[in-house]
């Protein structure tokens, strides 16, 4: 029975009625503490008190209702940090340099919010939900908490890591605890509304069946928490005395302009955010502002209620002035780019600008919209008014070129070093001879989506049909090159096998994309995990010259050094790596285990050599393998898993008898291997195919059997003993056992073949051409010439 959630979500708006009428027991006169709330990828309107008559924002629209709400408040880049470090510098990006997520880091230089309230005596502290937010990216500046610890088992961390709002609502409250009623300045990130969107329990059910739905329902999982703050702020008296801002860092797009998701695009979907400010004293009834603002506004604005002096060198302005209703001469200039998808795929940067009511968007094929009678950016006005465009543009280079640095604005023409000034910037005008080699990203985007599209079929596996439709899309793109075409291939070469061609296609996206860290981290990470040391060496340490805070280029410069027995040396790797990222857990227990002893033990030099071993054999180097399989014998003489290992190497090579040694060792020393048997078995049933002496059919069928009873999911070991039980005309067996192996496996082709077999010898004709109809019909695309024509024959067989 389907539960409603109204009454709680009632009862939920009436404790925030009360909190905010409730006699808190601040003075007008008393200095103000100041919460800052950021919602990531929230766009506005999502939020009930921005017209969203189906959001469930109880919290958040009381704030706006009793505060001050800015309807038109937009980001300068649709990107987390960028769009962050804007917000904490009152600067726009081309000034404070951060124009992406993951490669840049705010300077030393740049002064923060948080560094201008420490200085006045606040206690300052932030609790970050990303990854993308991690303190070496430079936000944590003037915090004296810094709060970004993760829960992982790896080393390095990565952009999927992230902290729920009960997680943040939790530290947020405990550290409150010891501010013992000081002066404070808080940052609290909300990372859920990011895809993915995840179901809530606390959240009402009808936040379900479309992706905007579920990402509106994790907005109405933040809101849930606000509400706690806000409650706990209340029970402490603190409610009065604090200013409460609620900000968006960018939006989400739903498909309206192609994109789902956010960061290549800068349409109103992506750019406009809530912005709210509460204070029962400062803003003593609720006000809805219209006029546009930005967040490089956000900081002046906060230290003009803080009454603090603003740094020189802050590009925002402050709206107290249309907060407190007064209204400007103008609407503000609102300025927006995004470097994303020139950065990861190759395209023409976007810049633009909002004046008036007009919005431009410097292109290659560019765009004009006016955004007063057409706010959803559906009529592109650039031809019909061309000289508003033009005029748009010159205004666009200036700010450009004026905000650039700290200098202050001034009229000049532009010099040639203003033009070079301007590429550097991201700014590609439609007439530029640059632009003649770069790709819009309107039409690079659809390219995009399918090579996105190809990415969740070959993590589904389907990497045969992902090969025919990557060639298929590389051919219809002649000289097109993107990132994807090269992560695909290398995905189905990798995942199919062919080790060595990976590698391939590594050198060279790393060639065609020589600023894209990710593919030389990625080819350093398979050239060490297949002994090829020096030259993984040399490529992090590429990496770190120009990114000195790349702490996975520092810890797998550690993990290599480590498996060489080096400890010293990992475990200054690993110092470095934990100064750039304290927040990682692991990475002082791998210190401890470098400072703990001077020499590795031996079970530390059996790790690194299965670890080069294993990746031998993954490019076929079989001969080299054997020999580090042996050093682990000498090392550790009742190692298993080596001797399983040799003994696959000498059956790969045909040396069965050889072969048959290593297993009944192992099978000896650990009874409990399942492979070890099933390999076992293996051998036996070749060496009676090699022999055709039967006595060696009745222990490949103990050893398959004793397989099967220590691992029921070990399809191996069915696949043989079902070839055991056609040898010995017990075929009803062999089907069931080919069955289970299908059951386990769907994709092991040769279980359906010999499922046939059986089935016909068990007179079960009629099965046998439907089991290979239907195979035929699922996986032909993903079959081999080979496979075709004798799949075919057996079916022309069997029917006749």
């Amino acid at each position: 029975m389907k539960t409603s959630r109204l009454p709680l979500a009632a009862i939920a708006a009436l404790a925030l009625a009360a909190a905010f009428s409730a006699a808190c027991g601040g003075r007008a006169d008393e200095p103000f503490n100041l919460l800052l709330i950021t919602l990531d990828t929230t766009r506005a309107d999502s939020i009930g008190a921005y017209g969203n008559r189906e959001a469930a924002t109880p919290n958040i629209d009381r704030l706006a209702q009793n505060g001050v709400m800015f309807r038109d408040c937009y980001a300068a880049v649709p990107l987390t940090l960028p769009s962050h470090c804007t917000l904490f510098t009152g600067r726009y990006p081309p000034a404070h340099g951060v124009r992406n997520n993951g490669t840049y880091f705010l300077p030393d230089t740049e002064t923060t919010l948080a560094e201008v309230l420490k200085a006045r005596g606040f206690r300052t502290s932030a609790f970050i939900a990303s990854f993308t937010l991690l303190s070496k990216f430079g936000l944590g500046q003037g915090f004296e908490v810094y709060d970004e610890t993760f829960r992982q088992s790896q080393a390095a961390l990565n952009f999927h890591d992230e902290i729920p709002a009960n997680e943040i609502t939790r530290k947020f409250s405990s550290w409150l605890e010891k501010t013992h009623g000081e002066r404070f300045f808080s940052w609290l990130h909300f990372f859920d509304p990011h895809h993915p969107y995840l179901r809530h329990a606390e959240v009402d059910a009808r936040f379900s069946g479309s992706e905007r739905r579920a990402y509106e329902g994790e907005i109405a999982y933040v809101d849930l928490h606000i509400g706690e703050i806000i409650r706990l702020l209340e029970a402490k008296k603190l409610l009065e005395r604090t200013i409460i801002v609620v900000v968006g860092d960018h939006g989400e797009a739903f498909g309206e302009h192609q994109e789902f998701g956010h960061g290549v695009f800068c349409y109103e979907e992506s750019l406009k955010v809530p912005l709210v400010l509460y204070n029962p004293v400062l803003f003593t009834r609720g006000r809805q502002v219209a006029g546009r603002v930005s967040l490089a506004d956000v900081l002046p604005s906060l230290l003009h209620y803080l009454a603090i002096a603003v740094p020189e060198k802050v590009q925002g302005v402050s709206f107290h002035g249309l907060a407190a209703g007064r209204g400007e001469r103008q609407p503000r200039d609102i300025y927006f780019e995004s470097r994303f998808g020139m950065e990861a795929n190759n395209w023409a940067p976007i810049t633009g600008m909002i004046a008036g009511n007009h919005k431009y968007i410097s292109l290659i094929e560019p765009e004009l919209y006016d955004l007063g009678s057409d706010p959803a950016e559906r009529v592109n006005r650039h031809r019909q008014k061309n000289i508003l465009a033009r005029g748009l543009d010159s205004k666009l280079r200036r700010f450009l070129l004026d905000h650039s640095s700290s200098a202050g604005a001034g009229r000049r023409e532009l010099s040639a070093a203003d033009v070079d000034s301007l590429k550097t910037l991201g700014y590609i005008s439609a007439s530029s001879a640059k632009a003649k080699d770069m790709i819009d990203p309107k039409q690079g985007y659809g390219l995009y989506a399918q090579v996105e599209l190809l990415k969740e079929k070959a993590r589904a596996g389907e990497h045969a049909r992902v090969q025919a439709e990557l060639e298929r899309l590389v051919a219809a793109n002649p000289g097109v090159q993107l990132p994807g075409f090269f992560e695909l291939e290398f995905s189905i070469k990798k995942n199919t096998g062919r080790a060595a061609e990976a590698l391939a296609v590594l050198e060279k996206a790393s060639a065609a994309f020589p600023d894209h860290e990710l593919f030389k981290l990625i080819l350093a990470t398979e050239l060490s995990s297949r002994g090829l040391v020096a030259r993984a060496q040399e490529l992090c340490r590429e990496l770190l010259d120009r990114n000195p805070r790349f702490a996975a280029a520092l810890i797998l410069l550690g993990d290599m050094a480590r498996e060489q027995g080096r400890r010293a040396e990992a475990a200054g790797h690993y110092r470095r790596a934990l100064a750039i990222e304290p927040q990682n857990t692991r990475l002082p227990e791998l210190l401890a285990q470098m400072e703990s002893q001077a020499v590795p033990t031996a079970s530390e030099r059996v790790a690194g050599l299965e670890k080069r071993a294993a990746a031998l054999v993954a490019d076929n180097r079989l001969d080299e393998a054997r020999n580090l399989l042996r050093q682990i014998l000498d090392l550790d003489p009742g190692h298993v898993s080596a001797r399983v290992d040799l003994g696959a190497i000498a059956t790969r090579r045909g040396a069965l008898n050889e072969a048959l040694a290593y297993f009944q060792e192992a099978a000896r020393l650990d009874p409990g291997h399942a492979l070890a048997h099933c390999n076992l078995g293996v051998v036996l049933f070749n060496l009676f195919r090699q022999e055709r002496d039967r006595a060696r059919l009745q222990p490949a069928l103990e050893s398959f059997d004793r397989a099967v009873r220590l691992d029921p999911r070990l399809s191996e070991a069915y696949n043989g003993r079902g070839a055991v039980h056609m040898e010995l005309g017990a075929n009803e067996r062999a089907a069931a056992d080919f069955y289970k192996v299908i059951e386990l496996r769907p994709g092991t082709v040769n279980a359906y073949f010999n499922l046939a077999y059986a089935l016909v010898n068990s007179g079960r004709r009629s099965e046998a051409l439907a089991v290979l109809s239907r195979f035929k019909e699922s996986y032909e695309a993903k079959l081999q010439p080979r496979q075709r024509q004798e799949l075919d024959a057996l079916i022309a067989e069997i029917g006749s």
